[in-house]
């Protein structure tokens, strides 16, 4: 696919996601999300990571991912593009951007985190979410 074209349809999928968040709904705008991440995935696969775009491609995908409520994409997405020769700038972008979610979840749920990965809480804060009180062991 060109990059053109890629470009086009992040700026699609993420107007999709903010008007879906505009109109609360959580898990379309997820998924709206997840796209977005997805779509700037594919732009870091074709632009290089000293590539002004390519970095604005792999800072996307991960704060997509992260929108997306999915932090180990989020965190995948991080150590892959770092693994892939990214600028010692954009890693420690990367980083900081996973450390500011998990700071978030550390305020919300400090006991959970004591004992389980960011990830797996971040998971069943979804589920819980989703699914209410009851059926979080379903």
């Amino acid at each position: 696919m060109r990059v053109n074209t890629l470009n086009a349809l992040v700026s699609s999928a993420i107007w999709r996601a903010e008007q879906l968040k505009d109109l609360e709904l959580e898990e379309a705008a997820s998924s709206a999300w997840l796209e977005v991440s997805k779509l700037e995935e594919e732009l870091a696969k074709i632009k290089p990571a000293e590539d002004a775009e390519g970095r604005i491609a792999r800072r996307g995908a991960v704060r997509a991912a992260l929108k997306a409520n999915d932090l180990a994409r989020a965190e995948d997405l991080a150590k892959r593009f770092a693994a892939e020769g990214a600028s010692q700038a954009l890693r420690k972008e990367l980083r900081e951007l996973l450390k500011v979610e998990s700071n978030g979840l550390s305020e919300k749920f400090p006991s959970a985190l004591r004992h389980h990965k960011p990830s797996e809480v971040l998971r069943h804060a979804r589920l819980l979410l989703e699914r209410g009180p009851f059926l979080l062991a379903a």
